[in-house]
């Protein structure tokens, strides 16, 4: 056969198989595709609150047992248990501090939505549908069940409900409470006035016990947890549902109808303590969160809370302090944005098989207010550990997250995450000035000092020495420096130098200058009594010791790199660290640390501290109070972090990275020991737990942070910004 015609039959064939498969593998008729949606950005309010990257996975925590995947769980933290809805079909009881995971009960179906019953904390309720890719006994029934936990007993509450079509006729309809129209299914009704509940997906209950609320994401055949949903996901149809169960008069209401994907449910608090007037839903593959009002002024309305959100929003509950926790099932990734905006290619996406969808790997945390309406934590993680986060229950200390994943086993948790702030800027000093972060701007404020009397030494790039009184908010002059400024509050001194090549004790009430050695230097360190001081040249591979009484040199010794980026020395005088390095165009930055033990013989190294693919050190480094640890910024792949590590070894005690700025600029430990402070250059000011390394409170100020400096007391603190101005912030207002 010629090579023309074998190529156009060739064409042909491939042409018939391709239009085949379009139609043999055609999406049922209920998956209708519907218009463009534009989701658009993700919230600001939310984007303020996004906890630094890699947070998640630093602080998550899972107890191994052998219980599986599952959609939910109760934490019973005073008995040390929690249940869990097992993807395997069964209800689980597991240790909440380790320990041997138990099959509780078998239950219909997959369990999913626990509930403990408000008046009776020996009963759960649940929900149990079918899960996607599972083969269950055919008499098992979707429902809304209850468990005894003193008896392990099962027995349905709901199974059916009113006879309400697959695909609703009315659209984005909430019944009020006293709506005549709502379908009901009462004790007693007749199989014609009834069907069976497709799909229970979540529930929660009002606070006087007597009524369970549960959703109902859609009724149509084949509804399913898990890929089942997919459909939906794809298409946005308006097929969910929320039904009431009333415990007391047996009877099963609409409350709302035709709304995307109905998934998570819980009841507000009313304000006057009676019977609640709203709920919260999410709207999972709608990336929303919204309201239902059926009672009160605005019953029969639904209100948006959040849309745009920056993952599909699942279960959600509420900690002891009225906090809402969310579970963002899957991120929303720029080509579900697309997709949403482009219709045209859903078509496509409906006929491919499950694993060739293009799902996002992320999965994350949200936190809002108690009426839900303000961004308190956001969170996205990737990595095995926790992949599909369907609900985040809050128990005392921990968050507990329910990972909805058939490979997993154990129970997950992380400690409660530090709360955002706006911050209370008690002053700003200076003038505001229109910079960019590539270019530093003469009048930044390279460090800062704190000292007694409500007064901030600054030196500034260009060389400039101010005091400001923070009570006043007044500058005075204190003239200028080269790159050295050493401050020692006992004695209200600065170590500076000047044009000459001198060395020279700067006296900030007064602004006299007394000088005493002689020589260029760039770095200086005091010990908490003024009574010695380290010194080094960032051309030159030695640190110098120097006493007082008179001032001079007592001791002197080499390192290994010149000392490039930066010099601390312990408050008792008896450890000095070096940040020491080189840079080449080609090869980049090359860093180390180095620890000395100072005595009156000198110099004793104790540790070196090299990693070629980790820089340390790079802008700041400061020592704990009580010379135990050494804390400094860290770097690797572009990626900033803040790290301590032990004195006088050098080994690593804690430390995290992966941090969206290139450095972390700005380090400061308060004077109490507790608390370090850190900025970088995206803006981010974090306060962490200098023992632990958790990080307490954080804050974005939306530009470089250059420099940190605690006052005396701790309780605030001066921030250099990029600006050129100083805010000085209360930490009243972050301190947990």
């Amino acid at each position: 056969m010629p090579v023309p015609r074998l190529v156009a039959s060739v064409a042909i064939v491939g042409s018939l198989a391709a239009l085949a498969w379009w139609f043999l593998s055609a999406p049922p008729s209920y998956l209708v595709v519907g218009p463009p949606v534009d989701f658009g950005q993700i919230p600001d309010a939310i984007q303020e609150v996004e906890a630094t990257p890699g947070s998640i996975g630093r602080a998550i925590e899972r107890i191994d047992s052998d219980a599986p995947g599952h959609d939910d769980l109760w934490v019973r933290e005073t008995d040390g248990i929690a249940f869990v809805s097992g993807m395997d079909g069964f209800i689980w009881r597991v240790p909440i501090d380790g320990g041997p995971a138990e099959r509780f009960a078998d239950v219909p179906l997959m369990p999913s939505g626990l509930r403990a019953a408000p008046d009776d904390p020996n009963v759960i309720f649940f929900c149990a549908s079918r899960l996607h890719g599972v083969e269950h006994a055919a008499e098992e029934r979707v429902g809304l069940y209850r468990l005894d936990l003193s008896t392990r007993e099962v027995e349905p509450v709901v199974t059916e409900v009113a006879a309400t079509p697959p695909i609703p006729a009315a659209k984005q309809r909430v019944y009020a409470d006293d709506d005549p129209e709502a379908p009901t299914r009462r004790p007693g009704s007749e199989r014609g006035e009834s069907r069976p509940l497709a799909f229970c997906n979540d529930l929660d209950i009002s606070s006087d016990g007597r009524r369970i609320y549960f959703t109902e994401p859609i009724a149509y055949e084949g509804a399913s947890m898990g890929g089942g949903a997919v459909g939906e996901a794809i298409t946005l149809g308006d097929n969910g549902r929320l039904w009431r169960h009333d415990l007391e008069s047996g009877e099963t209401r609409l409350v709302a109808d035709g709304f995307h994907f109905i998934d998570g449910i819980l009841v507000d608090v009313s304000p006057d303590g009676q019977r609640e007037r709203s709920v919260l839903v999410t709207q999972t593959p709608g990336f929303a969160i919204t309201r239902f009002f059926i009672a009160g002024p605005n019953a029969g309305r639904a209100e948006a809370v959040w849309t745009s959100l920056p993952g599909m929003p699942d279960g959600m509950d509420r900690g002891a302090d009225g906090r809402i926790w969310v579970g963002l099932f899957r991120k929303r990734s720029a080509f579900l944005t697309w997709a949403h905006k482009n219709p045209w290619i859903k078509p496509l996406l409906l006929r491919l098989p499950l694993d060739l969808l293009p799902v996002p790997k992320e999965t994350g945390v949200l936190g809002l207010s108690t009426d839900g309406s303000e961004a308190l934590y956001y969170a996205m993680h990737r990595g095995p550990e926790l992949t599909d986060a369907a609900v985040v229950v809050p128990g005392k200390k921990h968050l507990y997250i329910a990972n909805f994943d058939v490979t997993q086993r154990g129970i997950l948790r992380m400690p409660y995450p530090p709360r955002r702030h706006r911050l209370n800027l008690k002053e700003t000093l200076g003038k505001k000035r229109p910079t960019t972060q590539h270019k530093r701007p003469p009048e930044l404020s390279m460090n800062l000092a704190g000292f007694d009397n409500d007064q901030l030494v600054v030196r500034r790039d260009a060389g400039p020495v101010l005091r400001w009184d923070l009570r006043t908010g007044e500058a005075a002059d204190l003239g200028s420096t080269g790159s050295l400024f050493a401050p020692c509050r006992a004695i209200g001194q600065v170590l500076v130098d000047n044009d000459e090549d001198q060395v020279l004790l700067l006296t900030v009430d007064s602004g006299e200058r007394i000088p005493i050695a002689e020589g260029r230097y760039d770095y200086a360190a005091w010990d908490a009594a003024c009574t010695r001081f380290v010194i080094a040249a960032e051309d030159k591979s030695t640190i110098e010791l120097w006493g007082s009484d008179p001032w001079r040199k007592v001791a002197a010794v080499p390192t290994s790199q010149p000392v490039r980026n930066g010099l601390a020395m312990s408050p008792d005088g008896l450890f000095v660290a070096a940040a020491e390095g080189t840079y080449d165009k080609d090869a980049g930055h090359r860093t180390e640390i180095e620890i000395f033990r100072v005595d009156n013989d000198g110099f004793v190294r104790t540790a070196l501290v090299r990693d070629p693919d980790v820089h340390r050190g790079m802008w700041t480094m400061a020592f704990a109070p009580d010379a135990s640890a050494l804390f400094l910024g860290t770097q690797a792949d572009g990626k900033s972090g803040i790290g301590a590590i032990d004195v006088p070894t050098g080994q690593p005690r804690w430390h995290h990275g992966g941090f969206g700025s290139y450095w972390v600029r700005a380090i400061a430990v308060s004077p109490d020991g507790k608390t370090l402070a850190t900025g970088d250059e995206e803006g981010r000011l974090t306060l962490w737990d200098a023992q632990s390394g958790e990080p307490r409170a954080e804050s974005d100020l939306g530009q470089v942070i250059q420099a940190l400096a605690f006052t005396d007391g701790g309780d605030r603190l001066a921030t250099s910004l990029w600006d050129t101005t100083v805010a000085v912030v209360d930490l009243r207002e972050l301190k947990e």
